[in-house]
């Protein structure tokens, strides 16, 4: 939604109302646009600027805020520092792992029940080089 903050306002507060009407806990609302007058700007943007930003637990906030959607992930990790991606290809699912950080890092990768790598197509997908990254073909075992 583009409109100006009024209307934002406005459509928040319909929405908290609907929510609470029928029964929902709690609404996630992404604000995405320019933020850059606040004085905290927003977390992503401190991710790319602020050396240390990373020292801090933020992930943790990305890990509540996808709760359950995780769970129907192929392919997870658990460091901090690498993003994992998936793929859906006529030929199978690729994982691409990213290492966001400066030093190399594990990729500490934990695989679905029942599935497992198939392939690597590029880099080496246990440790990723500084700003590296690497993809596979994963597989699900229909046995």
């Amino acid at each position: 939604m583009i409109c100006n903050e009024a209307v934002a306002a406005g459509f928040m507060k319909i929405n908290l109302y609907s929510n609470w009407a029928n029964g929902a806990k709690g609404l996630l609302w992404w604000c995405a646009n320019e933020q850059s007058h606040l004085e905290a700007p927003p977390m992503e943007k401190m991710l790319l600027t602020d050396e240390k930003a990373f020292e801090q637990e933020y992930f943790e906030v990305y890990k509540l805020a996808a709760g359950k959607a995780l769970e129907g992930r192929y392919a997870v990790s658990a460091n901090r520092y690498v993003g994992v991606t998936e793929h859906i290809g006529d030929d199978g699912v690729y994982a691409v792992l990213v290492n966001y950080s400066l030093a190399e890092q594990s990729s500490a990768l934990t695989m679905k029940k029942g599935w497992f790598r198939e392939a690597v197509l590029y880099g080496n997908p246990e440790m990723l080089e500084p700003g590296g990254m690497a993809i596979l073909r994963i597989k699900e075992n229909k046995r």
